[in-house]
């Protein structure tokens, strides 16, 4: 039978992100201009400078925002009551320290085929019109400049340029969010360049990806998504 995980006394806190309908950052809502980006996510993610791992999330269908605030908490405490509760488990983790964002996107409609359809037609525009995925690889690259280090050539290939791992973990149409931000974030054209380090491209790194029931065609990866497989900088398993 399916367990549900206890609840810490003390659950995590995480930065909350919201995208509008078009797949823009909000702020107070209103839409954050491209130009104003790099100085919105500073505002908004903070992350302490002995941070080990960031899980970027993102849910999926019907999902407002109490319900979004809710699953990203519980999700990111279930990450921590885990490595707590069994730490033997994970005898490579000899140093912990999370640091969790989570983004909403409207994602409401009928519980039926109609509204699926709906947000899934939303969620194929904000994709493949470039909305959703700028948005998201505006973040990864924010990640990966928030604290540059000098890269060594003989270290480990799952760490991010600021030390610590970047992980993706997406449900639904999130996982189709997520992974075109990957692919546009290795592939950067005009609204993404403002964010992205200026290196090769493959100097960007996302280290692993974790899709819940992703809502794509059992194909997609050797279709459309088969840039993220064999040239995007994700450098962990993809599951």
């Amino acid at each position: 039978m399916p367990r549900t995980l206890a609840k810490s006394s003390h659950p995590p806190q995480f930065s909350f992100l919201e995208l509008s309908e078009r797949g823009c950052f909000l702020s107070e809502g209103k839409e954050v201009d491209q130009l104003q980006v790099p100085d919105f996510l500073k505002r908004a993610i903070g992350l302490a400078s002995d941070v080990t791992d960031v899980f970027v999330w993102v849910h999926g269908w019907r999902n407002d925002r109490d319900i979004a605030l809710q699953a990203a908490g519980r999700l990111f405490d279930g990450i921590n009551y885990v490595f707590s509760g069994k730490p033997a488990r994970y005898p490579g983790l000899i140093n912990f320290k999370p640091a969790f964002v989570a983004v909403h996107w409207p994602s409401m409609s009928w519980p039926f085929f109609c509204g699926y359809r709906k947000i899934r037609e939303r969620a194929h525009q904000r994709t493949e019109n470039g909305y959703a995925e700028y948005a998201l690889a505006f973040l990864l690259g924010y990640l990966e400049q928030k604290q540059p280090v000098s890269r060594s050539k003989g270290r480990g290939v799952l760490r991010a340029s600021g030390g610590f791992y970047v992980h993706c973990v997406g449900h639904s149409f999130g996982c189709r969010f997520l992974a075109q931000a990957v692919i546009a974030a290795a592939n950067p054209s005009p609204p993404t360049l403002a964010l992205l380090p200026p290196n090769q491209r493959f100097e960007f790194t996302v280290d692993t990806f974790l899709g819940f029931q992703m809502a794509a065609p059992s194909d997609i990866f050797g279709d459309r998504l088969k840039m993220l497989i064999e040239e995007a900088p994700l450098q962990g398993p993809i599951c």
